[in-house]
């Protein structure tokens, strides 16, 4: 899919919305007609980490719910979604990401390359 000149798609700006409810109908359909959850930009960013870092908490249960989600994604820094989700201070996401996580047999003690962990 085609993305703007940081490689965001439509799905990307969905999330980035400054109209979350707007950005959710908009994600929805996109979700709808196919979009590629996993689709990363520049920063190897997914739009299920920028819905994380912006607490939006709508659009992370939409994301899960697609049961789609690659979790081996790291972005440019090495950081996973769980680090993000962690980093985020949003706890309601962070239960939400580790419940996903957990409920489909995934470890959360998962480490950068300076040995990170998302819950120190």
């Amino acid at each position: 899919m085609a993305g703007d000149f940081y490689g965001r798609t439509p799905l990307h700006l969905a999330v980035l919305s400054d109209q979350e409810n707007y950005g959710y109908r908009v994600a929805r359909l996109l979700l709808q007609g196919k979009a590629d959850i996993n689709v990363t930009d520049i920063q190897q960013r997914t739009p299920l980490v920028y819905a994380c870092l912006l607490n939006r908490s709508k659009l992370v249960i939409l994301f899960l719910q697609t049961k789609s989600i690659d979790w081996n994604i790291i972005d440019h820094e090495g950081y996973s979604i769980l680090h993000h989700a962690a980093s985020s201070s949003y706890t309601s996401i962070l239960a939400d990401i580790i419940h996903e996580m957990k409920s489909i047999g995934l470890s959360i003690d998962c480490k950068t390359e300076l040995n990170y962990t998302p819950l120190i």
